[in-house]
């Protein structure tokens, strides 16, 4: 997809989510897993937006109701994604048990 088509749907660059996680990261009650990971940069971006209303203008067309819960549309996932795998190869986070669960590297350089 092109950048001026992401732009259209509203997906923030990847410099500006990756801005947004380590704000997240940075909170004295940092998320466990990528899914809590993934719930808050959603929470934030929503909320910079107005509203918690999916990002996807299909899903918009279909359904006129808000979502209970914001969520990432599929291209700021994916880029959500990227983000936290290129934390890991940089050494600022340390997988747990599985691929999903994450803490803060004891040797993570500052943000």
């Amino acid at each position: 997809m092109k950048k001026s088509q992401s732009n259209k749907v509203g997906c923030k660059p990847k410099n500006e989510l990756r801005k947004i996680v380590f704000g997240v990261l940075r909170a004295n009650d940092r998320p466990g897993s990528f899914e809590e990971l993934a719930d808050r940069v959603a929470k934030i971006l929503r909320t910079e937006d107005g509203g918690w209303k999916r990002r996807d203008p299909i899903m918009d067309a279909i359904s006129s109701v808000p979502q209970d819960d914001p969520i990432l549309n599929d291209e700021e996932e994916a880029i959500l994604l990227e983000i936290y795998w290129d934390l890991f190869r940089e050494k600022r986070i340390t997988l747990g048990l599985d691929v999903n669960n994450f803490s803060i590297h004891s040797e993570a350089p500052k943000p």
